[in-house]
């Protein structure tokens, strides 16, 4: 019905829109609709009228009989096709074709689904390339025939390997054997492979450019083939001119000792590299922010923060505090680390210096914070090169660096003699103070001539970096990073095709064609696809959808009981239509999105569910304390008990849609 009636689907959307209410909760089927009792509305009632009547004004379809002279018209466009057949019963040759008694048999219309070429050598029913093809090719060349050729008795020329010889004009032909030779059952191996399968029954000359030339536009080799980043010329990235002017921050993840997580909170002024170590045993929001104003209680607000996206970050909080103190704030791509590479460079410094104290001076690891206070004053009084040897210290407060080859005696009198005020400065005083300035004001100009001439070495020293090749509006490829990914080995490295609509300073826009989501994605993770020619078609949007899709929940509308004495609720999945709808266990739902569940349980006053949920979150906190990797010290290398490493907890099994959720849970 939906075929033959013009303009079915508005007509017909009330009444659609009202048996999805009526069967919300039940299986989707005839012999439960038919039970389902339904009261119209007067729209309702006035669409069914609507559809009657384009019944009745139909076109009546008839059975033709055998001699009847079937009438088979087509038409096609860039876009779509249509096909009419009609039956004549008395088929008159001198009556014109307009005065003829037309039945329709039938009507069919639509878009195409795949690129209309002649060669499809692997799809079903289509033609191979056979030796008389290749005969025909060899006649029609213009090519200088190879002399060492024979002439077989069936008119095909073979070379003393009794090979054949393929023309250089023959593209086609050509074309053709390297798709049988790269695709299908020989699984896209390579150039070498390829060029193999070709060599062992044909005589091709200049195959390997040829083959090189065919598989790099191998559309299906973009999504495997290379690395997981693309190297791209270094740009530039913030850069501030004076001291407190960005401040860089990050958690640092230490590891799991004495039975809670270690993190360390890592400031850097930007221009002088000075910076400060803050043991916490979480990331979270308000650590963040009461760092920030400790950090502003001794130096002042900084101008702007510089931070990547993660929720200890990018919250409300941190948010109104930027708000009332006048601070910018500005985020770096997830999994780009190399833009923040300024805080992640002082990370690894961090890590390599702890690492080797801990030997030195032999602590255990759990007492790791003991540290902290020397390898801060390592980092800030040590000069290095892109300060102009000076020391950060030196630059951000104007206090020589002290290091232990020099001999420094402290007093541990306090005579109130010493004690001075502002009042009590001597012109001596005075003018030694300006002195510090105008040296100060020299350093940072010194300091800001080797960070330019360090970044001109840099950018000239790179090498492998390949130009960004694809602009707004053209189809790209994602290097899929997210956490999802890890553990399911046969999902494809890049994903795509997205349509890039922006583009920004260190990223640009993409969008997904099936749910119109966009995201932010770093250059060295976009590969270029296509241009903006693309045709986006059925098949294209097919292929898009077999790459094993991570829907947003949007929103949790039911739930039900199953039979094993579990749960299942019915997910919205975030552009997608209402029809998409899908019933997923709890337990899976529990592990992707755990606050949004909590919040529909919380909403659905069911005891029962929220025990279940509970049981769970129990079940959960359980394991992990069993696979906690416990580190080990010299009491259990003397023979004492302590803790094993556990194995990774396997990944979540995707459920039969492929189906998973993302986007709510912590970092």
């Amino acid at each position: 019905m939906r075929n033959a009636l013009v303009d079915f689907a508005r007509v017909a959307a009330p009444l659609q829109a009202r048996l999805q209410t009526a069967l919300e909760g039940t299986k989707r089927t005839k012999h439960v609709a038919a039970r389902v009792a339904i009261d119209f509305t007067e729209e309702e009632r006035n669409s069914f009228g609507q559809v009657k009547q384009l019944l009745a004004k139909s076109a009546t379809l008839v059975t033709p009989d055998d001699s009847d002279e079937l009438i088979l018209m087509t038409d096609a466009s860039d876009a779509g096709w249509s096909i009419i057949m009609t039956a004549v019963e008395d088929w008159n040759p001198a009556t014109s074709i307009t005065e003829q008694q037309y039945q329709l048999v039938h009507c069919m219309s639509g878009t195409y689904t795949h690129v209309q070429v002649e060669l499809r050598p692997l799809r079903p029913h289509s033609e191979w390339p056979t030796e008389e093809d290749i005969k025909c090719a060899q006649i029609a060349t213009t090519c200088t025939r190879p002399p060492h050729l024979e002439e077989q008795p069936n008119g095909l020329w073979r070379d003393e390997q009794n090979r054949l010889w393929i023309p250089e004009d023959a593209e086609v032909l050509l074309m053709r054997l390297m798709v049988i030779a790269h695709c299908g059952t020989l699984g896209h191996r390579g150039v070498k492979v390829m060029i193999n399968q070709l060599q062992e029954h044909f005589l091709i000359e200049k195959l390997e450019p040829k083959a090189r030339a065919f598989c790099s536009r191998c559309l299906l080799c973009y999504h495997i083939k290379g690395g997981k980043i693309i190297p791209r010329p270094w740009g530039e990235t913030y850069r501030s001119n004076e001291r407190n002017e960005a401040l860089h921050m990050d958690y640092l993840f230490i590891g799991t000792y004495n039975g809670e997580s270690n993190y360390l909170l890592v400031m850097k002024d930007d221009v002088s590299h000075y910076c400060e170590l803050i043991e916490c045993s979480s990331a979270n929001a308000a650590t963040s922010a009461m760092v920030i104003l400790d950090w502003n209680s001794r130096y002042g607000m900084p101008q702007l923060l510089i931070s990547d996206a993660a929720t200890h970050f990018k919250n409300q909080l941190l948010e109104e505090l930027c708000h009332k103190t006048q601070m910018t704030q500005s985020f770096t791509l997830a999994y780009c680390p190399w833009i923040n590479g300024s805080v992640e460079r002082l990370n690894r410094d961090i890590l390599q210096v702890l690492r080797v104290m801990l030997l030195e001076y032999k602590v255990e690891q759990d007492n790791w914070t003991a540290l902290l206070p020397l390898i801060q004053a390592n980092l800030n009084h040590s000069p290095v090169a892109s300060l102009a040897n000076h020391a950060p210290a030196e630059v951000f407060l104007g206090v020589k660096a002290n290091t232990p080859l020099q001999k420094i005696l402290i007093g541990s009198d306090a005579i109130a003699a010493n004690v001075v005020t502002t009042g009590d400065f001597s012109p001596g005083v005075r003018e030694a103070v300006g002195n510090l300035r105008a040296s100060l004001d020299g350093m940072h100009r010194e300091v800001a001539t080797a960070k330019e001439k360090q970044t001109k070495r840099n950018q000239s020293n790179q090498r492998g970096a390949r130009s960004v090749n694809f602009h707004v509006g053209d189809y790209v490829l994602w290097s899929r990073v997210d956490a999802k990914k890890q553990g399911n080995k046969l999902s494809v490295t890049w994903v795509g095709p997205y349509r890039v609509i922006g583009a920004k300073a260190n990223s640009f826009e993409i969008e997904h064609l099936i749910t119109a989501t966009t995201k932010l994605a770093h250059a060295s993770r976009l590969k270029m696809y296509a241009d903006q020619s693309l045709d986006v078609n059925e098949e294209m949007l097919a292929h898009i959808a077999n790459q094993d899709i991570y829907l947003t929940v949007e929103a949790f509308t039911q739930h039900r009981k199953h039979a094993t004495n579990t749960y299942e609720i019915l997910v919205r999945w975030e552009g997608l239509e209402v029809i998409t709808d899908s019933w997923e266990p709890v337990m899976t739902m529990y592990e992707d999105v755990p606050i949004k569940l909590q919040v529909y349980v919380d909403s659905a006053a069911d005891d029962k569910l929220r025990q279940f949920v509970i049981q769970l979150r129990s079940h959960s906190q359980g394991r992990k304390r069993k696979e906690s990797t416990v580190q080990p010290t010299p009491s259990h290398r003397r023979g004492k008990r302590g803790g094993d490493v556990a194995a990774q907890s396997k990944p979540p099994k995707l459920n039969c849609r492929q189906h998973r959720a993302k986007g709510n849970t912590k970092k």
